[in-house]
C-alpha cells in the first residue's frame, strides 16, 4: 500500500449525508455516487471546489462518519468538498481538527475499496499508528490528477 504521512491544520467540509449499512456499503455506495451525479449534488459540490483556493486535501470527499470504524451496523456517508464559508441549505458541515493523516493512493492494482479492506487488517497492525477518532475521507481528483484518488485516515502514533 502507497502512503504517506501529512498533518493538516484544521478544516470543514460541507455536503450531502447518507445513512449506509455498513455490511453493505461496498455495494451501496457506488450507486449513490451515480445518483449524486444524476441529481445534481456532484455539480453543486464542483461549484463550492473551484471558489476557493486550492487547499489539501483539494477534492471531492467521500466522507465515513459515525461508524465506528466499521464496528457499527451503520454509518454517515456524505459527498463533500472543503469549506470555509456559511453552510448552504440543503447541505451539512463537518469540523475536523489539526491532525495527522496516513494517505493512501489509490494505483490500478489497489482501488478505493481495497484500501478500506486491507486498511484494518493489515496497516493498522504493523504500521506504529492508530486510529484517531475522525471520519475517514476518500478523495477524488479531476480528471487527469495522479492519483486519481486517496484515501485519508487520522491517525496518531502507538503509544
Amino acid at each position: 500500500m502507497n502512503y504517506k504521512i501529512e498533518r493538516l491544520e484544521a478544516f470543514s467540509t460541507v455536503g450531502f449525508k447518507e445513512r449506509v449499512n455498513t455490511n453493505e456499503a461496498f455495494d451501496v455506495i457506488p450507486g449513490l455516487w451515480e445518483k449524486a451525479k444524476h441529481n445534481g449534488q456532484l455539480d453543486k459540490l464542483i461549484e463550492i471546489l473551484w471558489a476557493h483556493p486550492p487547499r489539501n486535501p483539494r477534492g471531492i470527499f467521500g466522507i465515513c462518519a459515525n461508524g465506528d470504524f466499521g464496528n457499527n451496523e451503520e454509518f454517515d456517508y456524505y459527498f463533500a468538498a472543503l469549506s470555509g464559508e456559511g453552510l448552504p441549505d440543503d447541505m451539512e458541515k463537518l469540523n475536523f481538527s489539526a491532525s495527522t493523516w496516513a494517505v493512501f493512493e489509490v494505483t490500478p492494482e489497489l482501488d478505493v475499496q481495497g484500501i478500506w479492506k486491507r486498511l484494518y487488517t493489515e496497516w493498522v497492525p504493523t504500521s506504529g499508528y492508530e486510529l484517531a477518532n475522525l471520519p475517514g475521507i476518500e478523495c477524488y481528483y479531476p480528471p487527469g490528477h495522479h492519483p486519481s484518488a486517496e484515501v485519508w485516515i487520522a491517525v496518531s502514533k502507538t503509544p
